[in-house]
């Protein structure tokens, strides 16, 4: 029998994992708003980009060297 790797993600963020090659199995009835995903390949599975931009710190303007008026 062979093993595949399931994820419980983000019911949301569903339509970024399949892009990505995994594969919808069903809700998660453990946990709202989410779903079970499956990678079915062989090879090494690839998760999709987090493309939130961190907000920046204080630390970031002050060492980009710009200064608040």
């Amino acid at each position: 029998m062979i093993e595949r790797l399931r994820q419980s993600v983000l019911t949301a963020e569903l339509e970024r994992y399949y892009h990505c090659g995994w594969a919808y199995i069903m809700p998660d009835f453990d946990k709202p708003n989410h779903s079970l995903v499956e990678w079915l390949s062989d090879k090494m599975p690839v998760y999709p980009a987090n493309r939130v931009p961190s907000p920046p710190t204080e630390d970031a303007h002050a060492s980009s060297g710009r200064q608040s008026a």
